[in-house]
């Protein structure tokens, strides 16, 4: 962990299919310190997760092609190639949130409803948790940066190592 990252409040990530609905929660988020973005499809999430790298990740139940459940039910943090805690984000209520949340195993919940503090109150905690862990937010590594388009190949006065 960098220290920049432990001087942050966290980095959320936000995956719902109607972005300008949410937008308000994304700019609380940000008053409050988080960076925060938005991401409006399942499809492309894995190539999100590898830049972003975030601490919690918001997920929408009611996501096109494939909803929220059905995400778990194929393994998400297996399929995402992630272990940062995945919360449900819902404007369903909280009890119907929380049967949910316990049913498909999710991190936790937080209801589109949801006092705002309370709101803020739970992320800060999961980021900490996630933080105390020491488990690095993404198990994607840090991909290198090559010199050349082909940095691992020997150069015509070495031998290759076999």
């Amino acid at each position: 962990m960098t220290h920049d990252e432990d001087q942050s409040p966290g980095r959320i990530l936000l995956i719902d299919d109607q972005p300008e609905l949410i937008e308000g929660f994304r700019l609380l988020l940000e008053d409050e310190g988080f960076e925060a973005t938005v991401h409006p499809s399942l499809i492309t999430l894995p190539l999100v997760l590898r830049s972003l790298n975030p601490d919690v990740i918001l997920l929408d139940l009611s996501m096109p092609a494939l909803s929220g459940q059905a995400l778990f039910a194929t393994g998400v943090h297996r399929l995402l190639r992630t272990s940062a805690p995945i919360v449900l984000f819902s404007g369903r209520s909280p009890r119907e949130l929380s049967e949910i949340t316990e049913e498909i195993g999710a991190d936790g919940f937080v209801s589109k409803a949801q006092d705002l503090d309370d709101a803020i109150r739970r992320i800060r905690l999961w980021v900490m948790k996630r933080r105390a862990s020491g488990v690095r937010p993404s198990l994607f590594p840090p991909q290198p940066k090559s010199e050349g388009l082909t940095p691992n190949l020997p150069t015509p006065n070495q031998k290759a190592k076999v």
